[in-house]
């Protein structure tokens, strides 16, 4: 039987039972039939080698220095799973001064590890690791006049159950001039276990 074939019959087996309710976690027929459609970077275990990618499409803007997720880069969780993340931000500002600010994370709760890799706010290069805690801030700097500038962060991270979140914000509150994360963007991941 084709792979597609296998996918296809477990959907029509759906269709034709209207009081089954697929549990995505551990239904076995719903795993068969995903790597049969060649689906299975988002099973746990060995077989999730392929990172699932959530781009961003459109820019988001800030101009405060409050931290809020950005609507396009999450992930939802499962409960005690473990993830492999990772972010890949391209921002920029109208001036050099905002600078950039971000954290990851589902809650207060430290899940996980992330290290970071970017140009901080005096343009020197940086690395480092924070709690994945929603809280623990990642800072770097903007060139202004609109330049993008990229930002890399790997996360290995326990899930809650909740909504693993890129929030971010302005370092340095400047009103007038906004800070964009664009396009090109990128929330990769794969569970692990």
């Amino acid at each position: 039987m084709s792979r597609s074939r296998v996918f296809e019959d477990w959907l029509e087996s759906l269709d034709s039972d209207s009081s089954q309710t697929p549990n995505f976690v551990d239904d076995a027929a719903f795993a068969r039939a995903l790597q049969a459609g060649g689906l299975a970077q988002s099973l746990p275990g060995a077989a999730a080698t392929i990172l699932t990618n959530i781009p961003k499409l459109t820019q988001t803007s800030k101009s405060d220095a409050t931290l809020a997720a950005d609507p396009d880069l999450k992930v939802q969780t499962v409960n005690a799973g473990v993830y492999e993340i990772e972010i890949f931000l391209v921002y920029s500002s109208a001036v050099n001064t905002t600078d950039f600010k971000v954290c990851f994370g589902e809650d207060t709760t430290n899940r996980g590890l992330v290290w970071g890799f970017c140009l901080n706010p005096s343009d020197a290069a940086f690395s480092g690791a924070a709690g994945a805690d929603s809280t623990s801030v990642f800072n770097a700097g903007t060139q202004g006049g609109n330049v993008a500038r990229g930002a890399y962060f790997r996360a290995i991270y326990t899930g809650g159950g909740g909504i693993f979140r890129v929030l971010w914000a302005q370092n340095t509150l400047d009103a007038a001039n906004p800070t964009y994360v664009l396009p090109g963007s990128a929330l990769r991941w794969r569970r692990a276990f």
